[in-house]
């Protein structure tokens, strides 16, 4: 019995147990919500971590192990959120919190938490401050994160940043009680991944790792460039591979990154953005809590046309200037492309305007070295890069070609290397073409090129004549230049050398300019001036000294032709009004040599004399004209020159100048058969106005101005003189060879002359020269008669007229003045007086045509000879007596006649001679224009019928009055002039006004004529 209720209390027990085991198994399994003990557990862990923590649930369960579950986690910091999570579950070691009442913790995992970072101004960051802060016996052996999500913002970046991750995926193993490793991956929005690695140490303020970041877009990553390479913005993204480690608030990283499709806005570099496809970096970053270092020690930056490949140094701090070391060179660069491309803004605005002002065609510029180092507020400051290490740069030009907008041609063929070294610049081997002209080789530099400029250059080529002048015309007084024409090429040789500006604080001496040229092979010519033809040996040496608003020519050559060299030196100051000084000196240059490079003297006679001159030239600043101070002297000179018509010969003349005066003396000078000598007096050269007083003691106005050369042809017709056309028999006179361009007055005296082929004596002519017009009044004896004259050229094409001419001679001698005319034979002897008065008109029409005017003739007490005319007349009647009296010449009393002349045809209606043997009377007209005469000569014999023997009826004359005498005979006189018909006519042929003409002239018998008129 006992037995048996032994078993029976066995098995109660059993069974008790199992119950009791069974119901332990099934809590224990079971998750038990401490949810309602929070608020008891919660205030602990506040106080351990200095957070606020919020917890929508907590869970606990014991098998198959301890887990702890918290739902709807949240810390926050000053009422700002640090963390939230969706869950997170703690399997727990049950021993340590049984026997130590510590938490161990297996394995942590947060699912789907937000971290909210913030790196405070003062460079700490929340969240590190808060695990450095926890004091919580808690032990972690694992944490995993899952699909998470992280808020960063940078406060203490100048700036600020903000960043957002999502996708989190990690994993952190503790080590110790606040250090740890970690690994994962994340997405950094809007589109870059992730891929992290590292620990950390001493209480998690160490740490180092390696992260491998793709497609980041480089403008999130702006807001840390910035503050190592100024600019505005860069897009694009890139593959960063690093590795990291911080010690504190210290940071190093070294990697690699690769980026693609780059963009960047850096003004302080270039002008405008920069594009490159892709490009590889590899970069070192050291931060302190002071300082930022950040160093691309190799660079491969890709663009289209060429490869930069570069390194880099950027250093901040705090209380220093940010620096900036740059080193780079490239492949060749398209100079197509070389404005877009190239670091224009560092250089001087200057240099920056003459680069954005060229157009660049064709040719490759190679960078050989380019090194840029210093504060990066200084770098855009033109003056920094005079400072030693400032800025090097070596750059090769090959095959370039552009152009610039100032210049008419382009430059080509260039090739060289220029270099910049602490703000020097130097040239080595630049050659090139600009037009035609060439450059086959410069060399030198500019020292100091932005403080005080010290040039060196040399050099030499060849110039294209014409290319040159038309820059020249370009860049100099329009109205000058006018008539400057070059052409051909003209080998030079040159080199500058001297300083530009200031130096020390005292004034530059300048930059010494030599130049050697010859011109032999160039053509030159400027307006009517000056004309060098090619082969003609010309050079040119000069040494100049230019200042910064000055030009000293410190020694100046033109050497010519055979032995002939114009020397000049002086200076032209260009702070104000332009003045300068200057001194011109020759010494026995040959005429022959002047004569081939200045066009009024006929190069197709060799001329001969000496030229020198010693002539000190200067305009201040306040005078409107140049002051000269010197001489010039000729000496035998000999020459032909297209504005006289005949040879001058013998030619010595001085000329003295003194301020805006000049005094010319001709001590001796024949011009032809002419011979001078006489003084020039200019009292004022700016207004060009001259008195002059010549004595000749022969003068033929043939040598002066070919009048007669003009007038008649060889064949006794008048040329067809028009106005300023070239008549080449043999000198071309034109309204400037008559003035030469000055105003003024004089007299010319000559002791004989001839004037219009007319011999004269004693002439004495006033003239004066205006601007619009020349004035003469002479006085002269001719054939022992004596001529008063005013002449009057017109260069005003508004008058009417061309020339007037008035002449009164009274008692010259005929018979010389006809021979002088052309009579071969004798024709009239006699003392005359003579009127004229003539106007040429403007036109184009033949002067003959053009003449307007009167003349009138009054000879007394000579004799009279046959000419054409009256052997002509006399072959038709024959009276005995008056012929005899033709042998020995007619006497007459008075032979008279005016005339007029209209477009050159000559009139008159008065024409009588009068003597004791008869009365002879002429009407009609010379066309001078063809050299026709068209006329009626009336004939009234003093003889009775019986003295005529006549070949014409009765008709032909009148038998009337008490002496039976002939009363007169009418003959028509038509045809050239040198061989003119005579016909004789009824006087029923005369009509009753040409009859009442002869009527009075003859003074015929009404009373026995009239009816035979009638």
């Amino acid at each position: 019995m006992r037995n048996k209720n032994r078993k029976g209390l066995y098995l109660i027990l059993v069974v008790a147990l199992a119950s009791l085991f069974i119901a332990s198994i099934y809590f224990l399994y079971t998750p038990i919500d401490l949810t309602n003990y929070k608020n008891l557990m919660l205030p602990r862990v506040e106080e351990a971590i200095h957070a606020r923590v919020e917890l929508e649930g907590l869970v606990l369960t014991i098998l198959p192990y301890p887990r702890l579950i918290l739902k709807g986690l949240t810390i926050k910091e000053d009422r700002q959120t640090v963390f939230t999570a969706q869950s997170v579950k703690a399997s727990l070691f049950i021993m340590p919190l049984v026997r130590e009442k510590r938490f161990d913790i297996k394995n942590l995992v947060i699912e789907k938490p937000v971290i909210f970072g913030i790196r405070e101004a003062d460079g700490r960051v929340n969240i590190v401050r808060i695990l450095k802060e926890t004091f919580v016996p808690v032990t972690i052996r694992k944490v995993r994160i899952k699909t998470g999500k992280a808020h960063f913002v940078d406060e203490f970046l100048r700036g600020g940043a903000r960043y957002e991750a999502a996708d989190i995926d990690a994993t952190f193993i503790p080590k110790g009680a606040a250090d740890f490793s970690y690994s994962g991956t994340a997405k950094l929005l809007p589109s870059a991944r992730i891929k992290f690695s590292g620990e950390t140490r001493n209480g998690a303020t160490d740490f180092e790792g390696k992260a491998d970041i793709k497609e980041l877009a480089i403008d999130q990553g702006w807001p840390y460039l910035r503050a190592v390479v100024p600019g505005e913005r860069w897009t694009g993204d890139i593959d960063i591979s690093l590795n990291y480690q911080a010690s504190g608030e210290s940071l190093s990283m070294q990697g690699a990154a690769v980026y693609r499709q780059l963009t960047a806005s850096i003004p302080a570099l270039f002008d405008k953005p920069i594009s490159s496809s892709h490009g590889i970096l590899n970069i070192e970053v050291i931060s302190h809590p002071d300082t930022l270092t950040i160093s691309v020690p190799k660079a491969e930056v890709y663009f289209p046309d060429f490869t930069i490949f570069a390194n880099l140094r950027f250093d901040s701090s705090q209380d220093k200037n940010d620096k900036l070391v740059l080193n780079l060179h490239t492949t060749p660069i398209p100079l197509i492309s070389i404005k877009g491309q190239f670091f224009t803004s560092i250089l001087p605005d200057s240099l920056k305007q003459e680069i954005n002002a060229t157009s660049f065609r064709r040719g490759q510029l190679t960078i050989s070295n380019f090194k840029i180092a210093g504060d990066i507020k200084n770098i855009r400051r033109p003056d920094y890069y005079k400072t030693s290490g400032s800025l090097l740069a070596a750059i090769e030009v090959r095959d370039a070609e552009f152009a610039h907008k100032d210049l008419s041609r382009v430059f080509s063929m260039v090739d060289g290397t220029v270099q910049w070294k602490d703000g020097n610049l130097s040239l080595q081997g630049i050659h090139g073409k600009y037009g035609n002209s060439v450059v086959e080789k410069l060399e030198g530099g500019i020292d100091g090129l932005l403080d005080a400029p010290f040039v060196r250059l040399n050099g030499y080529g060849s110039v294209a004549a014409e290319e040159a002048a038309d820059e020249l015309k370009k860049w100099m007084d329009k109205q000058d230049m006018k008539g400057f024409s070059a052409d051909g090429i003209v080998p030079l040789s040159f080199s500058l050398s001297g300083a530009w500006g200031r130096q020390g604080g005292e004034a530059g001496k300048g930059v010494a300019l030599s130049v050697s040229a010859d011109a032999t092979s160039a053509e030159i010519g400027y307006s009517s001036w000056v004309k060098k033809e090619k082969g003609f040996n010309m050079a040119v040496h000069a040494d100049l000294l230019a200042k910064r608003d000055a030009l000293s020519i410190e020694r100046a050559r033109i050497a010519f032709g055979i032995a002939s060299a114009l020397d000049m030196k002086g200076l032209l100051d260009f702070h104000g009004e332009p003045v300068y000084q200057l001194n011109i000196k020759a010494s026995d240059m040959l005429l022959d040599d002047i004569d081939a490079i200045i066009p009024y003297l006929e190069k197709e006679f060799a001329s001969t004399g000496r030229l020198s001159a010693d002539v000190d030239i200067e305009k201040t600043e306040k005078a409107k004209a140049p002051k000269f101070k010197g001489t010039v002297t000729l000496r035998d000179g000999d020459f032909e020159t297209r504005l006289l018509p005949k040879k001058v010969s013998g030619l010595n003349l001085t000329s003295r100048l003194d301020g805006n005066s000049a005094a010319v003396t001709i001590e001796n000078m024949k011009i032809g058969n002419s011979v001078f000598s006489g003084n020039i007096d200019i009292p004022d050269l700016a207004a060009a106005n001259v008195n002059f007083d010549f004595t000749s003691p022969y003068l033929d106005d043939e040598d002066i101005y070919p009048v007669r050369s003009l007038v008649k042809a060889s064949n006794g017709v008048y040329p067809h003189d028009r106005e300023k056309e070239e008549i080449k028999i043999p000198f071309t006179p034109t309204p400037k060879v008559l003035v030469w361009g000055f105003t003024g007055k004089g007299r010319v005296s000559a002791k004989t002359a001839a004037v219009m082929g007319f011999h004269v004596q004693s002439l004495q002519s006033d003239v004066l020269l205006k601007s619009d017009a020349v004035l003469l009044k002479a006085v002269f004896i001719s054939h022992n008669g004596k001529a008063v004259g005013n002449f009057i050229y017109s260069k005003d094409s508004k008058d009417a007229f061309l020339w007037r001419l008035n002449l009164d001679a009274s008692k010259m001698e005929l018979e010389p003045l006809l021979k002088q005319l052309g009579a071969k034979d004798k024709i009239l002897t006699g003392n005359g007086d003579i009127k004229l008065e003539l106007t040429a008109g403007r036109g184009k029409e033949m002067l003959a045509k053009r003449l307007d005017g009167k003349i009138a003739i009054d000879s007394k007490n000579g004799k009279l000879w046959k000419f054409i005319v009256l052997s002509k007349v006399f072959s038709i009647v024959n009276i005995i007596s008056i012929d005899e009296l033709f042998k020995n010449g007619l006497p007459y009393k008075n032979l008279a006649g005016d005339f007029t002349v209209r477009d050159g045809v000559i009139s008159t209606d008065n024409l009588l001679l009068d003597s004791n043997s008869m009365r002879m009377s002429a009407i009609g007209i010379i066309d001078t224009t063809d050299m026709t005469i068209d006329a009626k000569l009336g004939l009234h014999p003093f003889v009775t019928v019986d003295k005529i023997i006549t070949k014409i009826p009765l008709a032909g004359w009148i038998i009337g009055g008490k002496e039976k005498s002939a009363i007169s005979m009418y003959y028509t006189i038509k045809g050239r002039l040198h061989d003119p018909a005579v016909e004789a006519i009824p006087i029923q042929a005369l009509g009753e006004g040409v009859w009442g003409i002869f009527k009075r002239i003859l003074r015929l018998p009404v009373d026995a004529v009239e009816p035979l008129v009638k």
